[in-house]
């Protein structure tokens, strides 16, 4: 097995990167949302694996390089980057686990970032009411947002308390519990 790793490494690291830049496209959440969650459930077991790999296969991985250093050079290398890539894996799973209910972020905008290029993402920071946090979301800038205005999204709470989206979906309006309470009619 670890023979056929060797061999197809890149094609099998470069499938891995294809399905996280996948999974990121799909799924949707607050700015950076779970990175730290990920790296914190993840840092142990891939390195485990990583270092682990290297070690129980470095007489063969010594043997296709051309210093002995090499073999974990590369295992120091790659393991950052299985970190970084393994975050859209944990929001995939995160947003395919049995939801925990909906949550509502909503607030006023208090910043607004947008950056140039022939796409132009919008990102805003929005004061939660309900938590009396700062929250960084990625909005459509169809919308035009301004500072002080008013702004509420919608998630689902994963499994690891992510709040997750899928990107493509229809996103509920008003976002509605899914406690089954009835919700507090709106202010008139």
């Amino acid at each position: 097995m670890g023979r056929l790793i060797v061999r197809f490494g890149i094609a099998l690291f470069l499938v891995f990167i294809g399905g996280g830049l996948f999974f990121l496209l799909i799924i949707e959440t607050t700015f950076n949302g779970g990175f730290a969650v990920s790296v914190k459930l993840l840092w142990l077991p891939l390195a485990t694996i990583v270092f682990g790999f290297t070690y129980l296969n470095r007489e063969m991985l010594q043997a296709r390089s051309r210093r002995p250093w090499h073999a974990w050079a590369m295992a120091v290398a790659l393991y950052p980057m299985m970190l970084l890539f393994a975050w859209p894996y944990v929001l995939a799973a995160n947003a395919l686990l049995p939801s925990k209910g909906r949550i509502e972020f909503r607030g006023p905008i208090v910043a607004k970032f947008m950056s140039g290029g022939r796409y132009t993402p919008c990102h805003v920071r929005i004061h939660d009411v309900r938590t009396g946090q700062d929250v960084e979301l990625n909005v459509r800038c169809r919308a035009n947002p301004t500072v002080g205005a008013l702004y509420s999204a919608c998630f689902e709470r994963g499994q690891l308390d992510i709040p997750v989206r899928w990107r493509f979906a229809e996103i509920p309006d008003p976002c509605l519990p899914t406690t089954g309470r009835a919700s507090a009619p709106p202010a008139a």
